[in-house]
């Protein structure tokens, strides 16, 4: 198998990129599966050993995801469910589940788009999260502040990043944590990076730094949003980062292309290995 795309039912983005690979490549070169047909697999097959990791995964239908025969891995899923479990052992199963498949992920040969990290198997940070790693990548970023007693650090102008009235967040021994940030400018932008491939207009000042933040991310494909026209005039701010994008008809042609460079690519390495 060619291509491996894993996503939800509901991710039309990937059920477009799975139909394009379908029509541009031969019959079994491409498969879409989804979270259930993983974690309803009535076959598990995964050693860790000497020789390195493997796997076989057999499907209701009987297809068999052997990571030894795979070209490259889209990973999209955000979450599991095990429905063949109930109340607490639901939450047990789930994270049992999601380490199988965190392994199961990092043991595959072939590039995996968007791979799992240290945070776990799902591609996700919080919105704080990104903020940092967009500062540590040198892209320009709202104020935040982040405090536990408003008296000693107060909001200086700066409102909740919930909308709500002072203050935010939780009491903790008669103080409050607030998450304040410089509002928004009124302009949106929203930028795709799909491996060296950018579809979107971007400041070229910007590029170095979207580029720095995708590595440190570990995430290839990625879409990051930019505010413009607020404090700073127009300069562009960082916002917020999807590692799971809505893909249009530009956005679906990169991931295609993504997709097949990186297959194409490890079909070359592998030749001239052997």
């Amino acid at each position: 198998m060619k291509f491996l795309i894993l996503a939800h039912r509901s991710d039309v983005s990937a059920i477009a990129v799975a139909a394009a690979l379908c029509r541009r490549h031969p019959s079994g070169a491409c498969r879409l599966v989804t979270a259930e047909e993983l974690v309803l697999a009535p076959r598990w097959a995964h050693h860790l050993d000497a020789n390195g990791v493997g796997s076989q995964v057999r499907l209701h239908d009987g297809t068999t995801l052997d990571s030894a025969e795979t070209g490259v891995v889209l990973h999209r899923l955000h979450s599991l469910d095990l429905p063949q479990f109930g109340g607490a052992d639901r939450d047990y199963a789930v994270a049992e589940m999601s380490a199988l498949l965190q392994s199961w992920l990092e043991g595959f040969p072939c590039p995996v788009i968007n791979p799992v990290t240290t945070r776990g198997f799902f591609v996700n940070r919080s919105p704080v999260g990104w903020l940092a790693l967009a500062t540590e990548a040198g892209l320009p970023v709202p104020r935040l502040r982040l405090t536990s007693n408003l008296r000693r650090f107060p909001a200086d102008g700066l409102p909740p990043a919930d909308g709500s009235t002072l203050p935010v967040g939780l009491s903790l021994a008669g103080r409050r944590f607030a998450f304040l940030a410089e509002p928004p400018g009124p302009n949106a932008h929203s930028v795709l990076f799909a491996g060296e491939e950018v579809c979107g207009d971007l400041p070229p000042g910007l590029l170095p730094a979207c580029r720095t933040l995708a590595r440190l991310a570990r995430t290839p494909l990625l879409r990051l949003h930019f505010t413009s026209g607020g404090r700073h005039g127009v300069e562009w701010l960082f916002s917020n980062a999807e590692p799971l994008p809505v893909l249009d008809a530009a956005g679906l042609a990169t991931v295609v292309r993504l997709l097949e460079r990186a297959a194409s690519d490890e079909a070359q390495t592998e030749a001239e290995v052997a």
